[in-house]
């Protein structure tokens, strides 16, 4: 596997919460169908965020797992931009936290 393609009705926010990870997205149109395309290249994978208008074709039901130094200080920016928190698991070796994306994934 060497690209992750992930569909978003809501796709300013959705960058929002990359963009807050320090991740840099390139935009670049499709020129087929003037569809908004952002990749960010990582090695040998390529994560790309498209723009799509109806919230159901949206992509539905992955998870994603990112390294986060700051958790704390994540979680008050993932809540200062409304997204909603599902779940925080902290243990004396790691902490997760989940969280809806703004398709409700």
């Amino acid at each position: 596997m060497n690209k992750i393609t992930i569909k978003s009705s809501n796709l300013k926010e959705f960058l929002s919460i990359y963009i807050e990870l320090g991740i840099i997205f390139t935009e670049s149109i499709n020129n087929n169908n003037g569809t908004r395309i952002y990749s960010y290249t990582e090695g040998d994978l390529v994560y790309e965020l498209i723009s799509v208008d109806n919230k159901n074709d949206a992509t539905r039901n992955i998870k994603l797992p990112f390294k986060i130094d700051d958790f704390e200080g994540f979680y008050e920016i993932l809540n200062d931009i409304g997204i909603k928190k599902i779940e925080i698991v902290k243990t004396s070796i790691f902490s997760r936290m989940l969280f809806a994306d703004t398709d409700g994934n």
